[in-house]
């Protein structure tokens, strides 16, 4: 999810045209995610105790990984993944009408 969220930035600053944006980018990004990371972490190990911590050890933090997580539960649903992005979707939409007005 991190990853992606680069990538929607690095896009966007393509899309600017400006030669200053990957830095405002990358500085936001990196205030931003040093904040919610431990926050969001915090909160994984209290509400999964042990299981969190067995899965931090097997999966990356940031960079995706080609082995399949061994204890894999549920199903992938596409559906479910754009509902729960219901908030992102409208504010990726004004960035960038945003940057192609500008």
């Amino acid at each position: 999810m991190y990853l992606g969220i680069l990538a929607i930035m690095a896009a966007f600053c393509l899309m600017s045209g400006l030669w200053f944006s990957p830095l405002i980018a990358l500085g936001a990004y990196a205030f931003v995610y040093s904040n919610v990371l431990p926050y969001e972490e915090e909160y994984l190990a209290q509400k999964f105790r042990g299981e969190y911590g067995e899965y931090r050890k097997l999966v990356p933090r940031l960079w995706p990984t080609l082995r399949p997580y061994p204890r894999q539960q549920g199903r992938f649903d596409l559906r479910q993944g754009l509902a729960n992005e219901v908030f992102a979707m409208p504010g990726l939409l004004v960035v960038a009408t945003l940057f192609y007005v500008v």
